[in-house]
């Protein structure tokens, strides 16, 4: 838990120079709630995304997470690195990703193609992209394929609707992730609170119910709908139990 309380604390130091240089981002806590029916746990998170220019209309994001889980005499840390560098055309934009996820002891690294597109009120993107994992000396690849749709019911309001699929090229056990998440932005202010809901299936009869709730602070934008253009504009996933 101190390890979760002190990446939180090094991320607000880390605004006030992030958001001198003007660049888009934000930082956030939260708190997320795990029911498998067997097992239940309770997991604290820090993370952040921001966005800076490389040459022209080529930008990187970057995104950064760690959540500590823990419950039934059980502890364990999760955390997560991400880039993506794509070309912004205004109304729609193109790139890769490159993930590495820690996850339960094993190492996940992910190379993909992402696309989105903006339409009034509606920001479309979907990915594609190989994962491969290590645990305890076993490798593994797997085809990680997700989409999903945000519809701005105002500018600061945001109800987001996402599937996540997960193919191992050696095993038939897939796993596919549905979730909803909502967030709002208190007007006038850079904070703005969200929560989620996400159930997943593993496929072998394991099945995982995941609540989310959290406090988000915003640097360099202006409502939710001008961060999602303006800033980081890809999705920051929030499930901490898979790579999706």
């Amino acid at each position: 838990m101190r390890y979760q309380i002190a990446s939180a604390a090094a991320l607000a130091l880390l605004v006030p120079a992030i958001a001198t240089a003007g660049t888009p981002g934000f930082v956030d806590v939260n708190l997320s709630f795990l029911d498998s029916g067997s097992t239940e746990l309770t997991g604290l998170g820090a993370g952040g995304s921001v966005v800076t220019p490389l040459a022209g209309n080529w930008l990187v994001q970057f995104d950064g997470k760690v959540i500590r889980l823990e419950g039934e005499g059980t502890a364990t840390s999760t955390s997560g690195l991400s880039a993506h560098v794509f070309h912004d055309g205004g109304d729609w934009a193109v790139g890769a990703l490159l993930d590495y996820q820690s996850l339960y002891g094993a190492s996940l690294w992910t190379l993909g193609t992402e696309a989105q597109y903006t339409a009034g009120a509606f920001v479309l993107e979907a990915d594609l992209g190989l994962v491969t994992s290590e645990t305890f000396g076993v490798n593994e690849d797997a085809w990680r394929m997700s989409a999903a749709a945000t519809w701005f019911a105002n500018p600061d309001l945001s109800v987001t609707g996402s599937i996540n699929h997960l193919d191992p090229t050696d095993s038939s056990t897939e796993i596919t992730a549905y979730g909803l998440d909502a967030e709002y932005r208190f007007a006038g202010t850079a904070y703005s609170v969200f929560g989620g809901y996400a159930y997943t299936d593993i496929g072998s009869g394991t099945e995982f119910d995941t609540w989310s709730i959290g406090l988000r602070y915003g640097f360099g934008d202006g409502t939710l709908q001008q961060r999602r253009n303006e800033g980081p504009r890809w999705l920051r996933e929030e499930n901490p139990l898979l790579p999706l």
